[in-house]
């Protein structure tokens, strides 16, 4: 799928899904936020779900672009293959973060900061459940995108720069 194209299809799933997430976190990640101009093969939306509107996204989620393959929602992965494919990665305010600078990637250039992250923790810093923690076991709060990027000690990126 050409870029404009996805980007279509992705602004009108990000807006059905929108309004039952919490302040508004839906947004299209993926290589349809990196701006990859062409051979796009489906829709990544990280969210964060508004329990109280649970029974709204499930319907929506489970049925209206397909049937899940893999963890129907309510779950922390829903894969929808039908009339679209598309990925949805469901976080929590503490996760949300790590899981919108992953899920944008590319995958090197997540590679090459989980690799920083370790290199920064002497050798034992890592990912895991979508947060990072250091080699003592101390988890760094990722509420933001940016704060994954002053995590690593880095200057922004832009998600089309990150290839």
């Amino acid at each position: 799928m050409i870029l404009e194209h996805a980007q279509k299809l992705a602004l009108e799933v990000q807006e059905t899904i929108r309004p039952y997430c919490v302040a508004g976190h839906c947004e299209v990640a993926g290589s349809i936020r990196r701006q990859k101009p062409a051979n796009i093969k489906d829709i990544e939306i990280v969210a964060i779900p508004d329990n109280r509107f649970l029974s709204e996204l499930q319907g929506r989620v489970n049925f209206r672009w397909g049937a899940p393959e893999i963890g129907r929602f309510p779950s922390k992965y829903t894969r929808v293959r039908g009339v679209l494919n598309i990925d949805f990665f469901w976080c929590t305010p503490q996760t949300w973060g790590l899981n919108f600078f992953i899920r944008t990637g590319s995958a090197e250039f997540v590679k090459m900061a989980l690799v920083r992250w370790k290199q920064l923790n002497g050798g034992g810093g890592y990912s895991e459940g979508a947060r990072l923690w250091r080699n003592s076991k101390q988890v760094v709060e990722t509420p933001t995108e940016m704060a994954v990027f002053e995590a690593l000690g880095w200057t922004w990126v832009p998600p089309e720069k990150r290839g």
